[in-house]
């Protein structure tokens, strides 16, 4: 089952200014939403639905969080789980923007 874990750093947030944690939170559950991804465990941990849409789900929430300035400013941790398999975001941004 795909999961992703995305966690915001707090003191960047705040040096960011933009938004406060809480509205950016909020936004990430919107994406979310608009993507079909309904399920959370706590805060942090967005669950697939177990069907042949995730990988879709997932990759279009990649790629419109990875076009955000904001969160690209603050992102703490971001993990994307796919079965047994654990991929870095984080690492996956940084090489895109090597290559852009």
């Amino acid at each position: 089952m795909m999961r992703m874990k995305i966690k915001l750093n707090e003191a960047k947030a705040k040096e960011d200014g933009k938004y406060t944690l809480d509205e950016m939170y909020k936004r990430i559950d919107n994406l979310a939403n608009e993507v079909n991804i309904t399920k959370k465990e706590g805060k942090h941990i967005y669950i697939g639905n177990n069907d042949r849409y995730d990988f879709a789900s997932f990759g279009r929430m990649i790629i419109a969080l990875g076009n955000c300035d904001w969160y690209k400013n603050c992102i703490e941790e971001w993990l994307w789980y796919d079965d047994y398999e654990v991929d870095d975001m984080m690492d996956f941004l940084n090489r895109r923007s090597d290559v852009v």
